[in-house]
């Protein structure tokens, strides 16, 4: 059985093609496309004061990174447009006699958002925020020292130090996640179409008939997928660590033991979806069904600790769950086995559970 699906495998280069460098093409893809960073959000600025105090302003935004400065506007109506058309996210009101009341530290902004890009928008305002005051202070702190005059204005000042991602850079934040999305999506996928298609065809039936068990059948279909698994994760762990730079700290040895803990979770899925597939059509909706909800309830996006408490345990029999605290540990923390063993835990179990149950709706599906 297994040398019938290595030759099939060998006889279909554009499946084993596809299923050996589209791994590569979305590591490198969604690596760089699902980035998080808060960089060139677009800002429109109407400045009615046209003070050297509100040029100060725009210049300050002007040349921070985080904002694109789109244009500056002659009027409320222009700038409205803008956030109307989707050509800002941001829009900046500086009022008539800014400057003035800058010198008499009573000095107000309006700020308006676009509340569709939610997030991002909550993200840059916050920065935005944060720039003006530091402004109003400078500029404070400016008037004092040419009247002669020194006052404290008792500021706390914190000195954050970020840990394990000094730069916070998304891509080291969502590479190794990318390689449990992929394995997931591919894996299961392929189980359950190699399964389902024998199926469709009838040759399953055909394989029944033979002298060979269930089990031995199951073993030969699904040993070359994990195989294939192995060595797709193997890949992508490199074109991560070589290709993108991120640092790997951890233990090559664990990762590689929870990659085949979570490969035999995935395996087991793809396996109960071709139980309740009767073609290739439906098994590929029902791993659908599957992927989308896992990869948000995962943590890929979301972090679980901000889900409703009902989801937040139903995330927990997700494997992707526990295989990206794995990864992202293994690779930013470098974390050992002492600090991952639960997350280990719950997957061998619920690779035992799923594969098992995998097992049992095949040979209930072959009676």
């Amino acid at each position: 059985m297994l040398r019938k699906e290595l030759l099939l495998l060998r006889r279909n280069p554009a499946l084993f093609r596809m299923a050996l460098f589209l791994p590569l093409f979305q590591t490198l893809i969604l690596s760089y496309a699902a980035n998080m960073d808060v960089i060139n959000v677009p800002v429109v600025v109407w400045d009615a004061d046209r003070s050297q105090l509100s040029d100060g302003l725009v210049d300050r935004i002007r040349a921070n990174p985080t904002f694109h400065l789109v244009g500056l506007r002659r009027s409320q109506r222009a700038m409205d447009d803008d956030l109307d058309g989707g050509r800002a996210s941001l829009a900046v009101s500086i009022p008539p006699h800014f400057g003035r009341d800058m010198e008499r530290h009573q000095a107000t902004l309006q700020v308006l958002a676009d509340g569709t890009e939610s997030t991002i928008t909550t993200v840059a305002m916050a920065y935005l925020a944060q720039l003006a005051s530091q402004y109003g202070a400078r500029t404070q702190r400016d008037f004092l020292d040419r009247r002669g005059q020194s006052v404290n204005l008792g500021q706390l000042d914190s000195e954050p130090r970020v840990f394990y991602n000094p730069d916070l850079c998304t891509l080291w934040y969502m590479a190794p996640a990318i390689m449990a999305l992929v394995l997931t999506i591919l894996m299961q996928n392929l189980t359950a179409l190699s399964i389902a298609r024998e199926r469709e065809l009838g040759t399953l039936e055909q394989l029944v008939m033979t002298p060979i068990r269930p089990f031995e059948l199951l073993l030969g279909k699904l040993l070359p997928f994990a195989v294939l698994g192995c060595l797709d994760a193997t890949l992508v762990a490199t074109i991560v660590v070589f290709g993108l730079k991120v640092p790997f700290r951890g233990s090559a040895l664990l990762l590689a033991g929870a990659t085949g803990l979570f490969l035999f979770g995935v395996l087991g899925l793809g396996l109960l979806v071709s139980t309740v597939s009767a073609n290739q059509q439906q098994a590929q909706l029902t791993n659908f069904l599957l992927s989308y909800p896992s990869t948000l309830l995962s943590g890929f996006i979301f972090p679980t600790w901000n889900l409703p408490p009902l989801l937040a345990r139903v995330s927990q029999f997700v494997p992707m769950t526990h295989y990206l605290e794995i990864t992202r540990g293994v690779f930013l923390r470098g974390s050992s086995v002492a600090t991952l063993w639960p997350h280990l835990a719950w997957l061998a179990g619920l690779a035992v559970l799923f594969f098992g149950l995998g097992v049992m709706g095949f040979h209930k599906r072959l009676e």
